[in-house]
């Protein structure tokens, strides 16, 4: 769905997700692929290294990133649900001890016990999970991260990111 903003007749493109892979790392891959299209890497435990294995590993990467972004938007809509549903829950309580008090009106221990039941205006109840705590302290550190375009990118020490965009061979 793309909306138009009132000045302008041309839609809005959703944003394209980012690439998980930064440039720096896709021009190494490309030199990679250039220069060592035939070079298969031993590695200990008997796997080896070459193209093939790191386009694995790069389509990897870029399919878990695509998981991860569409577990976050669900995420973020079943929050905004909750919300909502909270907010119509909290109405509907306040009207109801509204209504009880009314009824409640000839009995004074009924209306004593309606006074320590009294709704608050709470978003939500109180969580005292430890995981919880931990889960916040990552969404802050991924807030952080976002807030770095290149932050979550795999990337190259700079030396081998200038050698890679300028299509010399790594030092290593």
């Amino acid at each position: 769905m793309t909306a138009s903003s009132p000045n302008s007749s041309v839609p809005e493109q959703p944003s394209a997700p980012r690439d998980p892979i930064s440039s720096s790392l896709v021009a190494f891959l490309d030199l990679f692929r250039r220069e060592f299209a035939g070079v298969v890497f031993p590695q200990e435990g008997g796997e080896s290294l070459d193209a093939a294995h790191l386009e694995s590993l790069v389509a990897q990467v870029r399919e878990q990133a695509g998981e991860e972004a569409a577990l976050e938007a669900r995420l973020a809509e079943t929050r905004a649900a909750l919300g909502s549903s909270h907010r119509l829950l909290q109405a509907a309580t306040k009207r109801a001890h509204a209504y009880a008090r009314v009824f409640a009106s000839g009995r004074p221990e009924l209306l004593d016990a309606l006074a320590e039941h009294r709704p608050s205006d709470r978003k939500l109840a109180p969580r005292k999970s430890k995981k919880n705590a931990s889960a916040a302290k990552k969404r802050a550190a991924k807030a952080k991260r976002d807030a770095d375009p290149d932050a979550s990118q795999l990337k190259l020490a700079p030396a081998e990111a200038k050698r890679a965009s300028r299509g010399e061979p790594s030092a290593a």
